[in-house]
């Protein structure tokens, strides 16, 4: 009946993961840096329950924004705050396990109505299950106007380096 979030989304996907751990990368995330299959290696091999990427942002309110401490650890994350406590922010990729499922079957709507990732991945912060390594390639969603349009420069950087594949061109017959 309409949109009710990112993480009652990834519920739909249980019988699919089946007992695997997992990755979810939004459709409108574009990422140039390092490899995902690395980064979910390193989820993979660590005792984690879930995880994400964080990046700096010059407008957090648009997103989730990591709270942390004096540390630099991350203590919690709260949605689309009106005066975010950093400019970090999850991007859209996310890294559970199967215990995920019964995070999100607990979970509650939220004020916006939905079932918020931030609130899965505040579940594992209090036991250090949380993976949120600061993410050290280029992101931008393609969200909005603004941002699609930075994701298309960032194509059209990469294709002036020669850094974008290119077709083979092959014989017709």
């Amino acid at each position: 009946p309409g949109p009710l979030g990112i993480a009652h989304a990834i519920g739909l996907a249980r019988d699919f993961v089946g007992d695997d751990a997992f990755c979810c990368v939004l459709g409108d995330n574009i990422l140039r840096g390092p490899a995902l299959a690395d980064i979910a290696r390193e989820f993979e091999e660590g005792s984690y329950g879930a995880g994400t990427m964080l990046h700096r942002v010059p407008d957090p309110e648009r997103f989730g924004v990591a709270e942390l401490d004096a540390s630099g650890r991350v203590v919690g994350f709260e949605e689309k705050p009106e005066h975010p406590k950093s400019d970090l922010i999850p991007i859209g990729v996310y890294f559970l396990r199967r215990d995920a499922f019964s995070v999100i079957d607990h979970l509650l709507p939220s004020g916006r109505g939905e079932f918020e990732i931030t609130d899965v991945l505040n579940h594992y912060i209090p036991d250090g299950r949380l993976y949120s390594p600061i993410y050290e390639g280029h992101w931008t969603d393609a969200g909005t106007v603004p941002s699609l349009l930075r994701a298309a420069e960032m194509a059209a950087e990469d294709d002036a380096a020669g850094r974008l594949s290119r077709p083979v061109s092959r014989p017709v017959g």
